[in-house]
């Protein structure tokens, strides 16, 4: 079967339709033309494969998507539906290409009533393997995913997880080769309008460490918290710095430094330090941290790591729920 672009929906077998999409609805008599759009994204590392749009007004369909540069996790689609204008949508996310057009998992959002054409932001905790299609979706409001700055380890030698390391809401380690970029990815639906700049520039560990950026992120103009990476090389950004989604901050870089700021004896020990900090006085409780994540693993640039905004959360050093 030959495999079509990412920006249109997935092609699938003839019996993968109908056992997963049997409810599906032909258009209405009287239908009308509804559009219906947003980000989704499947938060555990999988791609994005394909978007289904079902009404209960008639008009079910594929939507056509693309993923986001870096973070191929995250996807924007948009489709318009022949259906009566009154009718109950749900969306069917496709993460993970199980090969053959087939995706490795159905993750659905809960089913959103309404009339007219509507914008539908879906945050889905998809299983690592085969699974059954099952309601594992939901609405992407007021959070910021921040993803890996490089493809490297994570907590490289298991003494420093999210769930540890002192500094900011959540804090951890990288670890890359010396001379490696590392790139700013950050992801939210579009309709939340994302933007950021350099917070601060600084020494790390005063200077003997590299270069510390904090990155200031807001979602409608609405500042939400900063982004931390410290013990930077050939860093050219400045305070006010305008930066986006696939900016390089700087590189990795072994320092010739031996306390208890920053010891790498090793070409395996280079890292840089990153933290992420809720804005204060927006009740919008602490900044978390992926809980897929697992110590002593090798991660691809762009994976999701931890979230900036409001998320319940209460104390520091707490997994995203």
């Amino acid at each position: 079967m030959m495999k079509r672009s990412s920006r249109i929906a997935g092609i699938f077998v003839l019996a993968t339709i109908l056992a997963i999409f049997a409810l599906a609805t032909p258009p209405a008599a009287n239908a009308a033309s509804v559009s219906v759009s947003g980000t989704v994204a499947c938060r555990n590392g999988l791609p994005v494969v394909g978007v289904w749009v079902n009404s209960t007004g008639g008009g079910s369909k594929f939507a056509g998507w693309t993923r986001r540069s870096g973070m191929p996790w995250v996807a924007d689609y948009s489709t318009t539906l022949s259906s009566a204008s009154s009718t109950t949508i749900r969306l069917d996310i496709g993460c993970g290409d199980a090969g053959g057009g087939r995706w490795l998992s159905n993750n659905r959002t809960g089913d959103y009533g309404g009339s007219g054409s509507r914008v539908i932001n879906a945050l889905c905790n998809e299983p690592s393997g085969s699974a059954s299609p099952a309601v594992r979706c939901s609405l992407w409001n007021n959070t910021v995913l921040i993803g890996m700055p490089a493809s490297g380890y994570y907590d490289r030698f298991g003494y420093s997880p999210f769930s540890s390391h002192p500094g900011d809401d959540v804090a951890t380690d990288i670890y890359q080769t010396d001379g490696t970029a590392a790139v700013l990815r950050a992801a939210a639906p579009t309709s939340a309008n994302l933007t950021m700049k350099i917070g601060s520039r600084y020494g790390s560990c005063s200077g003997a460490a590299g270069t510390g950026l904090t990155v200031n992120v807001y979602r409608n103009g609405t500042y939400i918290g900063f982004y931390r990476v410290t013990h930077l090389n050939n860093v050219s950004l400045t305070a006010g710095a305008a930066v986006y989604n696939g900016t390089v901050l700087g590189t990795f870089h072994k320092w010739d430094l031996h306390n208890s700021c920053y010891d790498v004896s090793t070409p395996e020990g280079v890292h840089v330090h990153v933290g992420l900090f809720n804005a204060e006085g927006l009740h919008q409780g602490w900044a978390c941290y992926s809980p897929s994540l697992s110590s002593r693993t090798w991660y691809t640039e762009g994976r999701w790591i931890g979230s900036l905004g409001p998320n319940g959360i209460s104390t520091g050093h707490q997994p995203c729920p």
